[in-house]
């Protein structure tokens, strides 16, 4: 698996950081569950931060997706034993800024009771776990296994069902790594939601990714967008809601953010993966590169990247 020039370790940072400041900066609306909005957000105006602790706290957005990169580090890719092992063990879930989804929280209780994890995510839901939980931390998958699209897709999957073994909330996590990895092929925002519609297979996917479509060759309002699309946490509505406000945002990670927070619902998770893809499309922060130094854990975050790049050097080599 060649690694690709174009994949540094300032890449690798970036799109880490891209999803702890679009979780950030979407973390206070999604408390309130905001409405979307009846225009377009056109700059963070008065949006603040949640700070309690002097910085811009993140959610289980960003620690779920540190855990997966630490996890993909330290195995040589996706190991389900090893990852549930992490997650039982680092996912601070009784932490209220972190907003577990319920769902998750229920299967890491189990694996803390010692529960297999193969067990506790069907304990949790029959036929498992319809959510974003998985696709919202899988940007570490997408980064290693760079530039092979049969390798993101299998691996994606992998991550996903050790907490999420719903066929929607797999392929949720199955399709947010693909528009990482085509972004970061350099796949033009406009023209990624047929691509991946054109690797879709459920029709939930199919369908809101061809919705997707039909809303960029217009002009719509954030609330004729949720109409269509939704924006709560089912992932076959989070994610193509995401992947809009990457496309309508042609890139820019700022306008990506803006287009996500004025959508309102799952407002970090949305905004948080809009800003990875649109990181990854244009190899840095852009417009967000001033909250940087303000997200909560900026130091850890660049070591968990420098630690990931790390071993993608070493475990793809050859």
């Amino acid at each position: 698996m060649p690694l690709l020039e174009t994949l540094t370790r300032d890449v690798v940072e970036s799109v880490l950081m891209g999803v702890a400041v679009g979780d950030a900066l979407g973390l206070p609306l999604e408390f309130e569950w905001r409405e979307p909005l009846d225009a377009w957000l056109e700059g963070l105006g008065e949006l603040e931060c949640v700070a309690p602790r002097g910085y811009c706290a993140y959610s289980d957005d960003t620690e779920m997706t540190l855990i997966v990169a630490e996890s993909l580090a330290e195995r040589c890719g996706v190991d389900q034993e090893h990852l549930a092992e992490m997650l039982m063990a680092k996912a601070r879930i009784e932490d209220e800024l972190r907003y577990y989804g319920a769902g998750t929280i229920a299967v890491i209780k189990l694996l803390r009771k010692g529960f297999p994890w193969k067990k506790a995510v069907l304990e949790v839901y029959e036929g498992g776990n319809m959510g974003n939980g998985a696709a919202i931390r899988v940007a570490p998958v997408a980064l290693f296994y760079h530039p092979d699209t049969q390798a993101v897709w299998r691996a994606a999957g992998e991550q996903a069902i050790v907490t999420h073994a719903h066929p929607i909330g797999v392929e949720a996590a199955r399709i947010q790594a693909l528009a990482i990895h085509y972004s970061l092929s350099g796949v033009e925002p406009v023209r990624l939601p047929g691509v991946l519609m054109g690797q879709a297979k459920t029709r939930e996917f199919k369908t809101a990714l061809g919705r997707v479509e039909g809303l960029l060759g217009s002009d719509p309002t954030p609330r004729e967008v949720v109409d269509a699309l939704g924006n709560g946490a089912p992932g076959h509505e989070s994610v193509p809601a995401a992947i809009y406000a990457h496309a309508r945002a042609r890139g820019d990670p700022l306008k990506a953010v803006l287009n996500a927070l004025s959508l309102g619902g799952d407002s970090d998770s949305i905004a948080s993966m809009a800003a990875a893809i649109a990181v990854a499309y244009s190899r840095g922060l852009g417009g967000l590169e001033h909250l940087r130094d303000a997200v909560e854990g900026a130091d850890e975050i660049s070591r968990v990247a420098s630690k990931l790049y790390g071993a993608i050097r070493e475990c793809t080599r050859g």
